[in-house]
């Protein structure tokens, strides 16, 4: 059997599922609000965690994709309280994480992480600096001239208090001297990168070895030059097929093995020097924006993925 964790609203993982259902494969799949006691319909679910250990045991396969945790609703009389709900949530989560034999996935989001072993399997990154401090990230502005902003991990999310937007997410963005200046002497850590130079972006999105890559030409629009996921929906970036030399896929490869990962999205940028500098990978990875431009049809490669694996 093969359980998919996912949010409703996940339109790649429905085609994937078309998939699964023309290849016969049974599955099941589990909403974030399926689990949570948040005002909709709950699967009851119980979890034992045994004494013994089966290594050897023959286990189901999981996959999670798009999985976000599920909010509470403050509770006046009892403030606080909702923080308190959603952390005993994500022990459920990591729980559900262990067993699906994935463990690395929450801690493969980290971006120092995922720096550290981009350097030690030949990627290369830009200058980078992880700081609370003012004075600190005032310096490295000042020695590399343009820097990005990012989260370390996940992006911030902030919702509308009244529920009438949609939530808005941190993505990549450029700071000023001015903008630092600004900041308190001690502040929450962040990450710091000295702006890349683009000709263009490339989004590879990776499964088990192999490799599928698409040319994004964001520098296009002044909408998408720091972060193309600031899409220009009126304009939007040109898109191609992409072929990786053969020396970066061995690098990807690499890279993915000592992350823990078998899928994928990754990141780059190629600079005026045709140099291919690593940004991040997305443990939870985005394919239907690399599939649908490029004809990759990776929702049918996945479904054959786990026919091929006999995961079912």
């Amino acid at each position: 059997m093969v359980t998919i964790y996912s949010r409703r609203d996940e339109g790649s993982v429905d085609r994937v599922l078309d998939w699964l259902h023309f290849s016969d494969i049974p599955f099941k799949r589990v909403f974030p609000e399926s689990i949570a006691l948040t005002g909709e319909a709950v699967i009851s679910r119980t979890y034992n965690i045994e004494s013994q250990s089966r290594a050897g045991e023959r286990k189901d396969t999981y996959w999670l994709r798009n999985w976000s945790k599920a909010r509470f609703e403050p509770n006046p009389d009892l403030p606080g309280l909702e923080k308190n709900l959603e952390g005993d949530l994500m022990a459920i989560y990591d729980l559900e994480a262990l067993r699906s034999q994935i463990p690395s996935l929450y801690r493969a989001v980290e971006k120092p992480r995922q720096l550290y072993y981009a350097v030690q399997h030949g990627l290369q990154i830009p200058e980078s600096l992880i700081s609370n401090n003012r004075k600190d990230v005032q310096a490295f502005i000042e020695k590399e001239g343009s820097v990005i902003t990012k989260p370390l991990a996940f992006p911030y999310t902030y919702y509308d208090p009244e529920g009438k937007q949609k939530p808005r997410l941190s993505y990549t963005r450029a700071i000023s001297l001015e903008e630092v200046e600004k900041l308190p002497e001690v502040f929450h850590f962040g990450l710091f990168q000295k702006m890349v130079e683009k000709q263009y972006e490339i989004r590879t999105f990776y499964l088990n070895g192999k490799c599928w890559s698409m040319a994004i030409f964001s520098q296009s629009s002044e909408q998408t030059k720091v972060d193309f996921r600031n899409y220009n929906l009126k304009n939007r970036n040109r898109s191609i097929p992409f072929q990786l030399p053969k020396e970066m896929e061995n690098r990807i490869r690499s890279f993915m093995k000592a992350c823990d990962l078998n899928w994928g999205s990754l990141d780059f940028a190629v600079d005026p020097n045709n140099n291919f500098i690593f940004f991040e990978v997305n443990p939870q990875g985005q394919f239907g924006m690399v599939s649908n431009p490029c004809n990759y049809h990776l929702e049918k490669e996945l479904a054959e993925f786990i026919a091929a694996n006999n995961l079912y």
